[in-house]
C-alpha cells in the first residue's frame, strides 16, 4: 500500500499594525469616565488585551508626551494642604480606590502615604 502526504500552504493573514496615534486615541479612549477597556476594544474591533498592553506603553510615554489631564479624576480633599514630601526615586505607584486612581512616581513616604489615604474621598 503506498502512502503519500502533501503539505498545502495556508495562507497566513498579514499581522495587523497600529500606529502610534491610533494607539493614543484608543487609550485616552478607554480612560474616559463611565468607559471600559472591552467596550473600548469592541468598538475598535480589537482585542481587550491591546488596550491593556497600550495603557502601560502610554502612562511610560512610548507614544509622546502623556496627557495627564486624561487619567485625572475630580477629588475632594479633607484637608486642603497635603503634606509635602520629595523624592529621587524614578518608581511608580498606582492605586484604585473606586473612581479615583491615585497615582504616585518615584518612592511614596510610608508616612504620608496613610495621610494621603485619609484625605481622599470621592466627590
Amino acid at each position: 500500500m503506498d502512502v503519500s502526504i502533501y503539505s498545502v500552504p495556508v495562507a497566513e493573514r498579514p499581522r495587523r499594525r497600529y500606529s502610534n496615534e491610533y494607539k493614543r486615541q484608543v487609550v485616552e479612549a478607554s480612560f474616559q469616565a463611565n468607559t471600559s477597556v472591552a467596550a473600548v476594544a469592541q468598538a475598535h474591533q480589537i482585542n481587550a488585551n491591546l488596550p491593556h498592553t497600550w495603557r502601560w506603553q502610554y502612562r511610560k510615554g512610548q507614544f509622546g508626551a502623556v496627557d495627564r489631564a486624561v487619567s485625572l479624576v475630580p477629588v475632594c480633599l479633607n484637608n486642603p494642604e497635603p503634606p509635602v514630601t520629595t523624592t529621587t526615586d524614578t518608581g511608580y505607584f498606582e492605586l484604585h480606590i473606586n473612581a479615583v486612581r491615585l497615582q504616585i512616581h518615584g518612592t511614596p513616604d510610608m508616612q504620608l502615604l496613610p495621610e494621603l489615604l485619609k484625605m481622599i474621598k470621592a466627590c
